[in-house]
């Protein structure tokens, strides 16, 4: 997770949401230094910590995490490529069949 992008939209949806890093330390019972290291993607908050965050800011996890989820399907997707690289010809088909299937792709 890159944890800088998920600080900037932390701070993007709070400027949204109008409220100063004190409003919403405050509206959360978190400390103003901790909104501010989470902001600046020097913490990463605790699951029940980013629940409490994301429903004060009326934010949704995926709109939070969008670009970090994201980039590890690329770099998942990288792993795949380079492990199919090494597969031969059969082995190939018999993944692109199973792909097929399970992403409802006709041949």
């Amino acid at each position: 997770m890159d944890v800088v992008d998920f600080g900037k939209r932390i701070k993007q949806k709070r400027e949204e949401s109008s409220l100063t890093q004190e409003e919403l330390a405050e509206k959360t019972n978190l400390s103003v230094g901790y909104i501010g290291m989470i902001e600046r993607g020097k913490r990463l908050p605790s699951l029940d910590t980013f629940v409490i965050i994301a429903d004060e800011l009326n934010a949704t996890a995926d709109e939070l995490l969008y670009s970090s989820v994201k980039k590890s399907y690329k770099t998942r997707l990288q792993k795949y490529e380079e492990k199919l690289a090494l597969l031969n010809r059969k082995e190939i088909k018999k993944v692109c069949s199973v792909l097929d299937v399970l992403l409802e792709i006709e041949g």
